[in-house]
Parts: C-alpha cells; sequence; structure tokens
C-alpha cells in the first residue's frame, strides 16, 4: 500500500516548468541545515518530510517541507525549542514587515 508522499507512477497533471528564485529564507534554512549536517543528515529529512501528514505534505511547497522537518528535528533533539522558534520566526517577520 502506497504512503501519501509516494506518487511515482501516479497521474499528477502537467508539471509547473516556472522558474522562480529560491526565497532568501529558504537559502538560509538551507545553510542551517548543512551547519548542523553531522546532527540532521538527508536521510532523516527525508524520512521526516514522509511522516508529515497527507495534508500538509500536499499544501506545502517544496522548500517549506523542508524547513517544517527541520524546525520539527531541531526541537526533538532539543537543539531550539519550539516556543523559541516561533518567537524568532515572529521577530524576524516584524522586522523584515511581513504578514
Amino acid at each position: 500500500m502506497r504512503s501519501h508522499h509516494d506518487i511515482g507512477g501516479m497521474i499528477a497533471g502537467p508539471v509547473d516548468r516556472t522558474v522562480t528564485a529560491t526565497p532568501r529564507w529558504a537559502r538560509l534554512a538551507e545553510a542551517l541545515r548543512s551547519l548542523i549536517d553531522s546532527r540532521y543528515c538527508l536521510h532523516e529529512q527525508r524520512r521526516r518530510i514522509e511522516e508529515l501528514g497527507p495534508g500538509d505534505y500536499a499544501r506545502l511547497g517544496y522548500h517549506e517541507l523542508r524547513i517544517t522537518a527541520l524546525a520539527k528535528a531541531l526541537a526533538e533533539k532539543n537543539i531550539v525549542s519550539e516556543d523559541e522558534l516561533v518567537r524568532r520566526m515572529a521577530e524576524l517577520r516584524d522586522r523584515n514587515g511581513e504578514s
């Protein structure tokens, strides 16, 4: 039986080939993931993304899936608390004038 993330070979409609710039936050998130690589490997990231529920998996984009998995790993490994992540994200949104 397939899981919600296993869509290989299924009819998914046309692929959007529009090239868009990678958001700054996504580049920073990838840098962070690289910095903690010895404590969070690619296979673990893939597993955490696959463990997201079907709603989140379908709703989130590529970079959002990766940052969500990273945030969960940081909190679960007690590297950064979930409260600290939420607070810091709010500070960054305020500083950048985002809603």
